[in-house]
C-alpha cells in the first residue's frame, strides 16, 4: 500500500522505497510486541544455556546465509574477469530465468521446516523423515514436466525477458540445462534445511563452503578449459552434485532414509494429490 501512494504521488525513488519498507517492517514488529504475539517477556526469563545454543545455532546460519549469496555472484564475477560483459550477460538471463522455480522451492520448504521442526522438538525422527522425503520427494516430481516444457520452451522464455538478441546465444541451451540441474535442487535445499532443524547448521555452512571453494575452482578451471560460459554451466552442475552429496552423507548419519525411497515418495505423493484434484 505504501509504494502504490507512492507511486501515486511520483515519489516512488529508492531511497524512499528503503525507507518505507524499513518503516513498515518496523509497525509490524510493533504490532506483534503490544499485541504479545512476540511473547518479549519469555526473554527475561530464558536460561544462559538455550541463549547460547541460539547464539551458536545463529552464528552458523549468519554464515551460510552470507556464504549462499557469495555463492551465487560468484560466476558473474569470474565470467567477468576471464571472458567478457556480453558472457556475463548471456549467462545471467538463464539464471535469472531460473528464479521462478524459488518460488515453489520457498513454499514447500516453508511448509516442510514447519512441519519437521516440530517432529523433531517430539523426539520423532521418523515423522521428520517423512516430511524430507514427501516435500524432496513431490517437488523433484514437479520438476520433471518444467524441465521438459523448457527444452522446447527456452528461447520463448529468453525472448521475453532479454529480447530476441538472445535467442541465437548460448542462453536457451543454458537455461535448458540449468533447469534439468533443478531436479536436483529440491532434494539438496532440503537436506540443508533439514541438517538445520536438526541442529546440525555447522554441518549445513561446510557444504555450503565446500560447494562455493567447488564453484571458484571449478568456473575458472573449465572456463579456460571451455573457453565460453559452458566452463561456468559444468561447474554449477558439479557443486550441485556435490553439495548434494555432502548433505546427504552427513544427514544418513542422523535419519535412516535413502534417495531412492525420496523419489518413490515424491512419486506416490504427486499421484494422490492428482486425484484429489480429479
Amino acid at each position: 500500500l505504501a509504494f502504490y501512494i507512492l507511486m501515486l504521488l511520483h515519489q516512488m525513488t529508492f531511497e524512499n522505497a528503503l525507507l518505507y519498507n524499513f518503516l513498515t517492517n518496523c509497525l509490524t514488529s510493533i504490532v506483534g510486541i503490544i499485541s504479545k504475539m512476540g511473547r518479549l517477556e519469555s526473554v527475561f526469563h530464558c536460561k544462559k544455556e538455550y541463549i547460547w545454543n541460539i547464539t551458536h545455532f545463529g552464528k552458523f546460519s549468519l554464515a551460510t546465509s552470507l556464504s549462499a549469496n557469495f555463492l551465487r555472484t560468484s560466476d558473474t564475477f569470474i565470467i567477468a574477469a576471464m571472458l567478457n560483459e556480453e558472457a556475463v550477460a548471456i549467462f545471467n538471463l538463464p539464471v535469472k530465468l531460473m528464479d521462478i522455480i524459488e518460488i515453489p522451492i520457498r513454499s514447500f520448504v516453508a511448509t516442510g521446516m514447519s512441519a519437521m521442526a516440530v517432529a523433531h522438538n517430539n523426539n520423532n525422527n521418523e515423522e521428520v523423515t517423512n516430511v524430507l522425503k514427501k516435500y524432496s520427494g513431490m517437488l523433484t516430481m514437479f520438476f520433471i514436466p518444467m524441465a521438459i516444457a523448457v527444452l522446447f520452451l527456452a528461447p520463448l522464455g529468453v525472448s521475453l525477458l532479454g529480447g530476441a538478441k538472445y535467442v541465437h546465444t548460448y542462453s536457451p541451451d543454458i537455461y535448458r540445462l540449468f533447469m534439468f540441474f533443478a531436479l536436483l535442487y529440491p532434494i539438496e535445499r532440503f537436506t540443508g534445511i533439514t541438517l538445520d532443524i536438526i541442529n546440525r547448521p555447522q554441518i549445513n555452512f561446510y557444504k555450503v563452503i565446500l560447494m562455493l571453494a567447488l564453484n571458484i575452482a571449478g568456473d575458472a578451471l573449465l572456463i579456460l578449459l571451455f573457453g565460453n560460459v559452458y566452463g561456468a554451466v559444468v561447474a554449477s552442475l558439479i557443486i550441485t552434485i556435490a553439495g548434494l552429496w555432502y548433505g546427504h552423507h552427513h544427514l544418513k548419519k542422523h535419519l535412516n532414509y535413502t534417495l531412492l525411497e525420496i523419489l518413490q515418495t515424491g512419486y506416490t505423493e504427486s499421484l494422490k494429490l492428482l486425484k484429489l484434484k480429479r
